[in-house]
């Protein structure tokens, strides 16, 4: 079917401030200071989660060793873009292994958090230490009463809930803890994998625009299934 025919998604806002129990997420108010918002799971319509990877990572590892002036050769161009999508379909996450990292002692984290605060003044962030580079986590949950999706990344502190030095990590225990609260098939594939902590590909996206069509496609999809007649 054609992309046009998909319809877009809300803009996914983003949470800095979150509470899960098995009724709802509470996350604070989206129309200013007061009660905390509600979102109950019951109109929960599904889960999408991913970890977008360093796309400039990605192209380095692609042409170490490559002579720089191969680059302008179109044939050269062509075979990399070709060995870039070999590799995009073999690629798999060592998520097992990320989990099960050690916690940086306190002093480590403080040193930690002054050099990635100077790598963020100049726009970029710590690396991971995998050759993934600096990936980020994300996480959306699309509510249908109302009809928003709201955005859990690394910078969202979750209360009540574990938290990691490592983004990667963080992920699996947020999805760990979000994927029982709902009904399985609310739940997409990518969600599931990194929940349970499966080394896959499933769950890597080259970029947001990527996630983007993903979760797109996802709800749309989801929407098919529970309609009748469509």
């Amino acid at each position: 079917m054609a992309d046009s025919d998909v319809p877009t998604l809300p803009k996914p806002l983003e949470v800095s401030l979150a509470r899960m129990d098995a009724a709802c997420l509470e996350t604070p108010s989206l129309v200013g200071a007061g009660l905390p918002q509600i979102w109950h799971w019951e109109h929960l319509a599904v889960v999408f989660a991913g970890i977008l990877l360093d796309s400039k990572t990605q192209a380095a590892n692609l042409t170490s060793g490559l002579d720089k002036g191969l680059l302008n050769e179109a044939d050269v161009r062509k075979a990399q873009a070709q060995r870039h999508l070999e590799l995009a379909k073999e690629r798999v996450f060592p998520l097992s292994s990320e989990i099960s990292r050690a916690e940086p002692e306190l002093a480590d984290a403080l040193a930690t958090a002054q050099r990635a605060k100077k790598a963020a003044k100049q726009a970029s962030p710590a690396p991971e230490m995998h050759d993934f580079g600096a990936v980020q986590s994300v996480v959306d949950l699309i509510f249908t009463q109302p009809f928003e999706r709201l955005r859990l990344t690394s910078k969202t502190r979750v209360q009540d809930l574990p938290r990691s030095a490592h983004p990667v990590k963080a992920l699996h225990m947020l999805t760990a803890a979000l994927v029982p609260l709902t009904r399985p098939a609310l739940v997409s594939e990518a969600a599931a994998l990194l929940a349970a902590g499966v080394d896959s590909g499933k769950y890597l996206f080259e970029d947001s625009l990527q996630f983007e069509d993903y979760c797109r496609y996802g709800y749309f999809l989801r929407v098919c299934t529970q309609t009748p007649g469509v």
